[in-house]
C-alpha cells in the first residue's frame, strides 16, 4: 500500500518512479498528486487500471506505463510523452489521446508498440505529432483514426485493405513496411506526406505493368520500397511524384531498367530535368549486370546511384554526361582501374552507407 501522507505535501511532488512494484494494487494515492509531471509506472501489475486517476494531474508530461499488462484504455489519456509499450491492448478507443494546448509546443508522442491491437478507431489521435503501433496486430484503421498526426509508425501489422481513405490527415512520415497491403487507395488522400516506407510489402513483386499505386503524391521526397522482390519497375510508376529526392530499391530483383522509368511527365513551370532532379537512387543487392546509362537522360537527372552488391562489370568513362555525379560500387565487379579513371573525370565514388568518397 502506498500512502498519500508519504511525503509531507504530496500536491508539490513533480517526480514519482514505481517501476517494478508489482504487489501495489491501490493506486488512489494518485488523485492526490496535482503537480506531477513525471510518473514512471513500467513493468507493473496495471491490468485493470483505471486511467481516471490520472485526470487531477493537468501538469503530467511523461508517463511510463510500458510493460504492465494492461488490456484496456479508456479516452482522453493525456501526457506529452507516453509510453504503453509492452503491453497487452488490444483496441485503442476514440479520443484515447489528446494533445492539449499546453503540450503542442513540441508536440505530443505516443508509444503503443508490442501491444495486441486490431483497430485503431475514428479520432484515437487528436494532435498528436508522433504515434508509433510497430510490432501490433492491426488490420482495420477508421476514418480519421489519425487527424494531424505528423509520424505514424504501422511497421510490422496485419493490414492488408482495412485502411479507410481518410484515416489519415496531415500525416507527414508513414511506416507500413511489414505489411501485406492490397489496397492503396487511401494514399491519394495523402497530399502533405513527405516520407513513405513500403518496404517488406509483397504486393510489390506481383506490381508489374498496370502497377499505379503511388498516383500524384506530389510532397513525397523520399520513398522506401528495399526488401520487395521487385523484378521490373514499370514505366511511369514514379511519374506523379514530383517533388521525390531519395528512392530505395535495395534488396530487390531488379535486372533491368525501362527508358523512362524515371520520367515525369507531369511538367510545372519552368520544368528541368536537373532542377527536378532525384537526388538519390538506391539499387543496390539487386540482379543487375549491365545498365545502360543513357536511360538516366530520358527524364529526371539522378544525382547519386548507388549500384552496391550487384554484377555490374564496367561503368562508361564519360558517365558524368548522363548528370551522374556520385556513384557506389562497393561488392561489384568494377575494376581498380575503371574506379580510377571515374576518380580522375571528378566522379565520387562511395562506400556503402557511406556518405563520403
Amino acid at each position: 500500500e502506498f500512502s498519500s501522507n508519504v511525503t509531507e505535501r504530496p500536491e508539490e511532488l513533480e517526480n514519482l518512479a514505481l517501476q517494478g512494484n508489482v504487489a501495489l494494487t491501490d493506486f488512489a494515492f494518485l488523485r492526490s498528486l496535482t503537480r506531477l509531471n513525471t510518473l514512471n509506472m513500467a513493468e507493473m501489475n496495471l491490468g485493470g487500471f483505471d486511467f481516471n486517476l490520472l485526470s487531477s494531474m493537468p501538469y503530467l508530461s511523461n508517463l511510463n506505463m510500458s510493460h504492465s499488462n494492461i488490456s484496456e484504455l479508456s479516452a482522453n489519456i493525456s501526457g506529452k510523452i507516453i509510453d504503453l509499450s509492452g503491453n497487452v491492448i488490444a483496441r485503442v478507443v476514440s479520443n484515447a489521446f489528446r494533445c492539449y494546448d499546453r503540450y503542442r509546443y513540441g508536440g505530443c508522442e505516443i508509444d503503443l508498440s508490442n501491444n495486441n491491437i486490431t483497430v485503431i478507431e475514428s479520432d484515437a489521435f487528436l494532435d498528436v505529432s508522433r504515434v508509433n503501433l510497430q510490432n501490433n496486430n492491426i488490420s482495420i484503421i477508421k476514418k480519421d483514426a489519425f487527424t494531424e498526426v505528423a509520424y505514424v509508425n504501422l511497421k510490422n501489422n496485419s493490414i492488408r485493405d482495412g485502411i479507410h481513405p481518410n484515416a489519415f490527415k496531415g500525416v507527414t512520415e508513414l511506416i507500413l513496411s511489414n505489411n501485406d497491403l492490397s489496397n492503396f487507395d487511401f494514399l491519394q488522400q495523402l497530399q502533405s506526406l513527405r516520407t513513405l516506407n513500403l518496404s517488406h510489402v509483397p504486393y510489390f513483386s506481383r506490381c508489374t505493368t498496370s502497377c499505379k499505386v503511388f498516383g500524384t503524391l506530389r510532397s513525397l521526397e523520399i520513398l522506401d520500397l528495399s526488401n520487395n522482390l521487385i523484378t521490373e519497375l514499370p514505366v511511369g510508376i514514379f511519374s506523379g511524384l514530383v517533388s521525390l529526392k531519395a528512392l530505395n530499391l535495395r534488396h530487390n530483383s531488379i535486372s533491368y531498367i525501362e527508358y523512362g522509368t524515371f520520367a515525369s511527365p507531369t511538367r510545372e513551370p519552368n520544368w528541368s530535368p536537373n532542377r527536378d532532379a532525384i537526388a538519390e537512387v538506391d539499387l543496390s543487392y539487386n540482379k543487375i549486370s549491365e545498365l545502360d546509362f543513357s536511360l538516366f537522360t530520358s527524364g529526371r537527372s539522378i544525382g547519386r546511384l548507388l549500384l552496391h552488391g550487384n554484377e555490374i562489370q564496367s561503368i562508361p568513362d564519360d558517365i558524368a554526361a548522363f548528370g551522374l555525379s556520385t556513384l557506389g560500387l562497393q561488392n561489384t565487379r568494377v575494376t581498380c582501374a575503371n574506379l580510377v579513371k571515374l576518380k580522375l573525370k571528378s566522379v565520387s565514388v562511395v562506400n556503402d552507407h557511406d556518405d563520403n568518397p
